[in-house]
């Protein structure tokens, strides 16, 4: 964050610190809110690839062997 040299006595550097602090604070906020929608993101990722997971092997030990690739397949579309 870039330094303004400003008197805090002087009203307009009052105010210029004041929005440079609140700007700050809202770039803090966004990286925060960013990080939590990045782990958000890998969570579902991994529970969809876990479901897909269990759908593929639920197909291949229930279903004739001729079906064997298509669940197979039909598993991994997800991706």
């Amino acid at each position: 964050m870039p330094r303004i040299r400003l008197s805090p006595d002087e009203p307009e550097g009052r105010v210029e610190a004041q929005r440079l602090h609140r700007e700050y604070l809202q770039d803090e906020r966004n990286q925060e809110m960013t990080g939590i929608m990045v782990e958000f993101d890998r969570r579902i990722k991994a529970m969809v690839f876990c479901l897909s997971l269990v759908f593929v092997l639920y197909d291949i030990f229930t279903l004739d062997r001729f079906w064997l690739p298509l669940a197979a397949l039909r598993g991994f579309l997800v991706f």
